[in-house]
């Protein structure tokens, strides 16, 4: 099997990839989104993201136009599952749903992504993207993309295990670098066609002994230094993410810290940092 990833990775950089240029209106609208996340910790990863999707739909709106774009459960536009998990899901394009993530200049043969996003039903996605992002250049470029079923069976069969920080690291060998095949497989296929695990009607309510639990854990989790994976177990991040009572109070910053006349500038001194270099510290 390795020798098989090798030789997909060569192939990987050999094939051509697709690079949109960032409009000014995208990044001004990627920061705003950002103010919204308390964490400083997150906000860059969110920028990246948010850059992401405009410039992947960019890319739809010239290459494949008729392709219909549903934004209404996107989790960009969502700051408590922004705040919560470092990708873009449940994007949908043509009744697919789709999962982006976006990373800096790419100088790695592996890439963090969220466990949340894969092994939960509520996040998972037909088709997993990843984008490059060199917001110095204004610029993204499409990596590469896969197939849930793909991507599931390649876990399984490399038994793969998730990160201390609740992420998995992909080899970028996993993902096709062919755009074209993805823009055809949306127009050509039916969502049927990728077996997604089903939501549950009812999702399985949260325990009381873990609501209680992560009720107690909120002041740490509110947090701006708080990485949520050194105060939670998985079942407890689990849980969290199927609570949205719990989830929206982590995006409530609390009374000792409340942002006061000149903290308001503060928030526009924190968009200046988005122009620095940073260290992303982490994914879900």
């Amino acid at each position: 099997m390795m020798n098989y990833f090798a030789d997909a990775a060569f192939e990987f950089e050999a094939s051509p990839l697709e690079t949109i240029i960032l409009e000014g209106s995208h990044i001004e609208r990627a920061r705003q989104l950002t103010l919204q996340i308390p964490n400083e910790a997150r906000q860059w990863q969110t920028y990246l993201n948010a850059l992401a999707l405009f410039a992947f739909e960019e890319w739809l709106l010239e290459r494949a136009p008729e392709l219909s774009i549903d934004r209404k459960q996107c989790s960009i536009f969502q700051p408590q599952y922004a705040n919560a998990i470092e990708a873009v899901c449940n994007f949908e394009v043509q009744g697919f749903k789709l999962c982006l993530i976006a990373m800096g200049a790419l100088t790695d043969r592996a890439i963090a992504f969220p466990k949340a996003a894969i092994n939960l039903p509520e996040f998972t996605a037909h088709f997993y993207i990843v984008v490059e992002v060199i917001e110095e250049l204004e610029q993204a470029t499409l990596q590469g993309f896969a197939r849930y079923d793909h991507l599931s069976e390649y876990c399984r069969l490399s038994k793969l295990q998730a990160e201390p920080n609740w992420t998995y690291r992909l080899p970028m060998a996993w993902f096709d670098s062919n755009c074209d095949e993805l823009l055809r497989s949306l127009r050509f296929l039916q969502p049927g066609a990728i077996a997604l695990p089903p939501i549950p009607r009812y999702p399985p309510a949260t325990s009381p002994a873990i609501h209680t639990e992560l009720e107690a854990l909120l002041p740490q989790l509110q947090s701006p230094e708080c990485k949520l994976w050194d105060v939670l177990t998985w079942e407890q991040g689990a849980a969290l993410l199927r609570n949205s009572e719990l989830l929206n109070q982590l995006l409530v910053i609390p009374p000792k810290e409340t942002e006061t006349a000149p903290n308001i500038a503060n928030s526009q001194t924190r968009l200046q940092r988005l122009k620095e270099p940073l260290v992303n510290v982490g994914l879900w």
